[in-house]
């Protein structure tokens, strides 16, 4: 299976944990056990919506606040997450595992990465 995809959904768990966006984390740290217990329902959950989806998925609200850090360390961290889940969607594509907004989720992270936001 794909180590890399593991070590991106492991930066974005610490950084909910960082941040205390437990939705984000929890959806995170299912994706992790899944991917050690069941890789055909880590696949069906990484693809989801629940991930990729609209309206509180990982790719819309991770890290859309933060309790304890300053607004400029929580734009910081998200560009962590955007450059993570950015890289994930390139190694599900690779596999030919991919959500139909996977691909327009990744190129606005890679567009607002470019433009510094």
């Amino acid at each position: 299976m794909n180590a890399k995809i593991v070590e991106k959904l492991r930066e974005i768990q610490e950084l909910c944990v960082k941040h205390q966006d437990y939705s984000s984390g929890a959806t995170v740290e299912r994706l992790l056990r899944e991917y050690d217990d069941d890789q055909h329902r880590f696949w069906d959950s990484l693809t989801s919506d629940a991930v990729w989806g609209g309206a509180g998925s990982i790719a819309d609200q991770c890290l859309s606040t933060s309790k304890t850090f300053s607004a400029e360390e929580l734009q910081q961290d998200r560009r962590v997450v955007w450059r993570a889940l950015a890289e994930i969607a390139r190694e599900m594509k690779a596999a030919g595992r991919v959500n139909e907004r996977t691909e327009s989720w990744a190129s606005a992270f890679r567009s607002w990465l470019r433009q510094g936001i």
